[in-house]
Order: structure tokens, then sequence, then C-alpha cells
């Protein structure tokens, strides 16, 4: 299944929407997102984890769809995981911020 964290905070570069990050996308067996949480929070996980860890940045999961690790990486490099988070929990996200190009024209 993949698994969707929103950060309590945008991390990165607040001058700039392309250097930011409020979501993580991530990869776990069916049934095992609890414990993948508690890897996360133990600091066995995503680098970006670690850091909001050090950083006393919170996160929670989000959102849960069904997926592959094939999945989880097509998603990753297409760098728009917000888009995601929106088509399925638009309370999260401001439209604005993250349209395509030639949405909403």
């Amino acid at each position: 299944m993949l698994y969707i964290l929103m950060f309590d905070k945008t991390l990165g570069n607040l001058d700039n929407p392309r250097a930011q990050a409020r979501f993580y996308l991530g990869y776990c067996e069916d049934g095992r997102l609890h414990s993948r949480m508690n890897d996360h929070r133990r600091g066995v996980g995503a680098a970006i984890t670690r850091f909001c860890n050090q950083a006393g940045i919170g996160y929670r999961p989000v959102l849960v769809l069904p997926g592959t690790p094939s999945d989880e990486a097509r998603l990753k490099r297409w760098h728009n995981t917000p888009l995601i988070v929106r088509r399925y929990r638009p309370d999260l996200v401001a439209k604005e911020r993250y349209s395509p190009i030639g949405e909403g024209d």
C-alpha cells in the first residue's frame, strides 16, 4: 500500500515553492502502516522523517492508497505528491499553490 505523510510545517526554502516539502510518499505492505510509522518515529525510515524527528516537526498519515513499490517509485519521480493529496483530500492542499501548468486557465 502507498501512504502519504503530512508534515506539521512546510520544510525547505519558503521563498521557493519548488524547494519545499509538505508531504512524504512511502510504501509498506498491507496492514503494516502502524509498524511503518513506528519505524519512521524511531528514525528507521526516510531521511526526511529523520530530519523531522530531530527538528521536532510532527507528521501524520493523511492518505492511504493501494499500490506497489513500483507505483511508489513512479509517483516519486513525478515530484507532485500534493496533487495526489488534493485529488483525495482537497481540504489539505491549497489549489492555487499546486496547480499544474494550464489547469484553471
